[in-house]
């Protein structure tokens, strides 16, 4: 059985008041993006939130650069505003996305027997095709 992550951003995510300030700031817009694409990031590492490359490396900000097409000085720009709006932390030289429980849910994935059904030896004396009798030419 696989686990797949699942994000589930909360109805009021975009009128809580950090998010809306974020939002009126020079660059806020693309920090939002940058928080979401991060946000899927973490998800995919299942490192209860922290911003880590294949589970192993923390992401820095040329890393991060790199994987968003961005330049290293607009990261770090648009990190600093992440920080700055306590949407994502730093600790020890390592990133966080804030609440990531609350964002993250994970669910479990099985192989779901299917019912086989055999059909009837006992074959309809009418047959039927999508709701039409076929014409019976005994005469």
């Amino acid at each position: 059985m696989s686990r797949t992550s699942t994000i589930s951003l909360p109805a009021n995510f975009f009128e809580r008041d950090n998010v809306r300030a974020l939002y009126l700031q020079k660059d806020g817009e693309a920090a939002l993006v940058l928080f979401l694409q991060l946000l899927c990031h973490a998800s995919k590492q299942d490192r209860n939130g922290t911003l880590m490359l294949y589970g192993a490396v923390p992401l820095t900000d040329e890393i991060i650069a790199r994987m968003t097409f961005k330049s290293e000085k607009d990261v770090a720009k648009l990190m600093g505003l992440l920080l700055d709006f306590f949407l994502i932390s730093l600790h020890e030289g390592v990133y966080s996305v804030v609440n990531y429980a609350h964002y993250c849910r994970k669910k479990r994935h099985g192989t779901a027997t299917k019912e086989v059904t055999i059909p009837s030896e006992n074959v309809p004396q009418n047959p039927t095709y999508r709701g039409y009798g076929f014409a019976d030419n005994s005469n």
